[in-house]
């Protein structure tokens, strides 16, 4: 999975990490006279402001079932939450700002709006106003650069208005980003800044902050929200100093323990954090998601409490392998029904004369065989599964830094809420710390002994069945060297799928977390584009790991057991195999069902020869071609390996390891000329009998072969 690593969260083209883990800002001034009072008011005003979010959120609601305009409502409630001014007790005559005060803050509130109106967000803010005794002290710490320019223009005035009043006014502006707090501007005597993040909630959080002065007290406290859904999680205390520097850089262990504490609770930042799409979006314009051209695929997403199904897989493999894999697991057995249903319809058709039988002397046309072609192709690849699934590409906005920031902290929230987990295995999927981080937040979120959904699926799976499908139909209407050659072909691609399971079931046999790699480590934890340090995804996620598990060992040990069973239950089991082979070849009964008809319209068979066709074709369909073909895979596991570098010769390999299927198909269809099931009720009963027998000797057989 691309995640784009932490790096993300901190790197200062991003969003920066408060804004990530605390969402809400304030506007505050803070006195040093009075704190007793100040704290009864400042609760009394942020209880206040909490109020009227709660007045608009329900007029929003109102007017939106309404049909009345419920946009401005909505508007209102995020600048109530974006942007709030407290009052100030014991200060310039009470609650009465000074000039100074009034435009300073009107400037900033302002350009808020502007960005508002222009990007459709509003950026966080915080602003303080400090009374010296030689004067003023303004203080802005910022989160978005294009504030800037609104400031500039603000200082200007307040250094002019300040001569006015004979009243020394000092200035000091901040640009929180990434790993610290850049100092735009400072004048001489102005201290730094302590910022503290006190709490984190899911929809609210509060930014408190006291200028770094011996007489200062910190006066910040959590208040609930009232349209909050859940209690405070787990508080994050992160220090920020920002000291008179050119810029002063987070300690990286602070961030570290922020994130890996966030990532331990599996809460997530926000709710619509949680968003899944339908399945068929994943792979509509065919899999144009896994191309990675996701543009616009994000409007299709949308936030839900539940998600059926999330799809893992490593960005570093063929996208049209992976999606031929998710059409079949998606799509085949619709598009088996839908092929069976149009060539029963076209059987009907035929027997009503609706359709001609012949298109010139001597030449008939399979009609059953062109409808069920005609249905399973379309279906299979343009089917709407309605199942809700998480893909990162399209469940996380890739144009919003923030969003993206907010998705990666919530990830284990996300893997919580997932019924299911579906992993498109290549082989770089396990050397991936990501995918495998995704697949321990799954494992710890079901714990030890409850029932995991997992399932695992090759992306060579894809290409194996439908050139599969291909021979089959193939091999309806083209001469025996065309069909022989297809044979070959899908042959070589099941010894391809053998490898790669045995590849698969290795890998986690000797999994190690130590043997993973992520994009910081490749690239020596230094952006390639900026040349600035990165945080080590490794670090934060090992000590996630270790928190979850009690140890990395008994994680890998996890993988080696718990999971690498879980694959071979799935990968070699019969009915997960059987069921997918007859699903198919489901175009088996289409070749019959066109000879019936011929024989039928031209008086050849009564009732009771007809019924026994029908058992005949459903015998070569359920019993005897997926004989043949599990004693082909048989083979193909035991001779799995390639024999030569030369694809030639390994081809020639597979060539001959058809021999054995098809003398056991000979030997099949001259028993079914002895037994002539055709004939007689009894011959067909009979013959039906053999062939469940041969079938059941031989899947058990092959089956033993198969790793367990």
């Amino acid at each position: 999975m691309r995640h784009g690593c932490i790096r993300e969260l901190c790197c200062p083209a991003s969003r920066p990490l408060q804004s990530v883990l605390v969402r809400e800002s304030s506007i505050a001034r803070w006195p040093h006279a009075q704190p007793a009072i100040e704290k009864d008011k400042v609760l009394a005003a942020f209880l206040l402001s909490s109020y009227l979010e709660y007045l608009c959120l329900v007029l929003a609601s109102l007017a939106n079932s309404l049909n009345m305009g419920g946009s401005m409502w909505q508007e209102h409630l995020r600048f109530f939450r974006h942007f709030r001014f407290m009052p100030e007790a014991g200060h310039r005559g009470g609650y009465n700002q000074t000039a100074t005060e009034r435009i300073f803050v009107n400037t900033v509130r302002g350009a808020m709006l502007s960005m508002r109106k222009q990007r459709g967000r509003v950026p966080d803010v915080f602003l303080a106003t400090e009374s010296m005794e030689d004067g003023i002290v303004l203080t802005c710490i910022r989160e978005c650069a294009p504030l800037g320019m609104a400031l500039s223009s603000c200082i200007r005035k307040l250094v002019q208005l300040g001569g006015e009043e004979n009243n020394s006014i000092r200035v000091r502006e901040l640009l929180v980003d990434g790993f610290g707090a850049r100092v735009l501007t400072s004048q001489a005597g102005v201290v730094g800044i302590r910022l503290w993040v006190l709490g984190r909630f899911r929809n609210l959080a509060f930014f408190s902050a006291a200028m770094a002065t011996p007489s200062a007290e910190c006066l910040g406290r959590v208040i609930d929200s009232p349209f909050d859904e859940d209690a405070v999680s787990e508080a994050i205390n992160l220090k920020v100093d920002a000291v008179q520097s050119n810029r002063t850089s987070i300690s990286g262990s602070s961030l570290v323990d922020a994130i890996v504490k966030t990532l331990q609770t599996m809460q997530a930042i926000r709710p619509d954090v949680i968003r899944a799409a339908r399945a068929h979006t994943m792979l509509r314009h065919f899999g144009r998601a896994f191309r990675g051209n996701a543009e616009g695929l994000h409007e299709l997403s949308f936030a839900v409490k539940k998600i059926d199904e999330f799809w893992s897989h490593s960005w570093q493999t063929s996208a049209w392998m992976k999606v031929s894999t998710l059409w079949f697991v998606n799509n085949g057995y619709a598009a088996a029904v839908i092929g069976m249903i149009c060539a029963v319809a076209a059987c009907v058709l035929c027997l009503l004369e609706v359709l001609p039988l012949e298109l010139a002397a001597g030449v008939r046309y399979p009609w059953c065989a062109l409808f069920g072609t005609l249905g399973y192709c379309p279906t299979l690849l343009f089917w709407r599964p309605r199942r809700k699934v998480f893909v990162d590409v399209v469940c996380i906005d890739q144009a919003d830094e923030e969003f993206k920031a907010m998705a990666l902290v919530s990830l284990p929230a996300i893997l919580q809420r997932s019924e299911g987990m579906l992993v498109v295995w290549d082989a770089t999927w396990a050397s991936r710390l990501w995918c495998v981080f995704e697949l321990a937040a799954f494992l710890h979120s079901r714990g030890p002994n409850q029932k995991v959904k997992l399932l695992i699926r090759p992306i060579i799976l894809g290409p194996c069945l439908l050139d599969h499908a291909e021979n089959w139909q193939s091999t309806l209407g083209v001469v025996l060297i065309v069909a022989s050659f297809c044979l070959v072909i899908s042959t070589h691609l099941i010894r391809v799928f053998c490898r790669s399971i045995d590849s698969l079931q290795k890998q986690l046999e000797n999994f190690r977390v130590e043997d993973t790699r992520c994009t910081c480590c490749e690239c020596n934890h230094i952006q390639t584009d900026t040349g600035q340090p990165m945080m080590c995804d490794r670090k934060v996620l090992t000590e996630v790991i270790i928190s979850w598990f009690g140890s990395i060992e008994t994680f890998e040990e996890e993988v080696r057991g718990r999971v690498r069973a879980t694959l071979l239950r799935q990968i070699f089991n019969v009915r997960f195999v059987y069921f997918q082979l007859c699903a198919v070849a489901s175009c088996v009964l289409w070749f019959f069902m066109d000879r019936a008809v011929w024989d039928v319209a031209y008086g050849r068979v009564g009732v009771t020869e007809g019924l026994l066709a029908g058992l005949r074709a459903l015998v070569w369909w359920l019993a005897l071609e997926p004989t043949v073909f599990i004693l082909g895979v048989g083979l193909c596991w035991l001779f799995r390996n390639r024999c030569s570098k030369y694809l030639a010769l390994d081809v020639y390999v597979t060539a001959n390891l058809m021999g054995l299927p098809s003398i056991v198909l000979i030997g099949l269809v001259l028993l079914e000329v002895l037994l002539k099931p055709q004939a007689s009720i009894q011959g067909g009963m009979m013959f039906a009998a053999v062939m469940a027998c041969i079938v059941v000797a031989s899947w058990y057989f092959v089956c033993r072969c198969f790793p367990r």
